[in-house]
């Protein structure tokens, strides 16, 4: 099957059993908005970066810089390789390396640059509102979810909610990848608990705790559901980079 064609079977499966009906959803109730208006708005928004384009200098810190979405691709929702999900607070180098390490797996195996949604690069920094909205549409379009975590991943509630979004969508765990950057992932995997992750402001913390419960009906099954996907990709990434 030709890799256009399948991402064409991949957007109309995910169209076909509601994931972005689920995805619009949560970001309709996050935003405020109608799930319609949601879908509407993302799909005028969307944008990818190539990993060519990405610099180390930029990954180094959260600072957002408006130039940098000149970098980045006008694209429908299905042409997205993998959505990068990572914390600021982890340490930059050794997540830009993770990251190096994953693009030459990608180009070794399919021969061109893998196109990211990646926040500072895609995320419209001068109507910040309605990108965040649109985040979990954005996501459920994604092919792969790529997870760079370190010790501060599973405290960020913003990065729990991009767990959540992919895993509602009942998405295979095999489309997660996981690329570890502290000696003790296994640990934290196994002692995540979605109620402990903090926000900046209260009020989005709530809201987002809100949407968790709401889907998943208590935050125990949720944590079960995320400890038995990310252990899953992490023996995947073990064995994928030799770790």
């Amino acid at each position: 099957m030709l890799p256009s064609f399948r991402r064409w079977v991949h957007f109309r499966l995910l169209a076909a059993s509601g994931a972005f009906t689920a995805a619009s959803s949560v970001a309709a109730f996050l935003g405020n908005r109608s799930a319609q208006k949601v879908m509407e708005v993302s799909q005028n928004t969307c944008h990818y970066i190539g990993l060519d384009k990405v610099t180390q200098k930029d990954m180094m810190t959260s600072s957002p810089d408006p130039n940098l979405r000149r970098l980045s691709t006008p694209c429908r929702l299905q042409d997205i390789d993998a959505f990068l999900s990572h914390s600021w607070h982890d340490p930059p180098l050794a997540k830009w390396e993770a990251l190096q390490a994953w693009r030459r797996s990608f180009k070794a195996q399919h021969q061109r640059e893998p196109r990211l949604w990646i926040d500072k690069y895609c995320i419209d920094q001068e109507n910040i509102e309605a990108s965040l909205m649109c985040l979990p549409v954005f996501l459920a379009s994604c092919h792969t979810l790529l997870i760079i975590a370190g010790e501060t991943y599973f405290d960020r509630l913003w990065c729990v909610e991009e767990v959540f979004v992919y895993l509602q969508m009942s998405r295979s765990i095999d489309s997660i990848e996981l690329l570890p950057i502290c000696s003790d992932m296994d640990e934290r995997i196994q002692t995540f608990d979605a109620q402990a992750a903090q926000c900046f402001k209260d009020r989005d913390r709530q809201r987002l705790l809100a949407t968790i419960e709401a889907g998943c009906g208590d935050f125990e099954s949720f944590n079960a559901d995320v400890q038995d996907a990310l252990m899953h990709a992490l023996k995947k990434s073990r064995w994928a980079f030799g770790a």
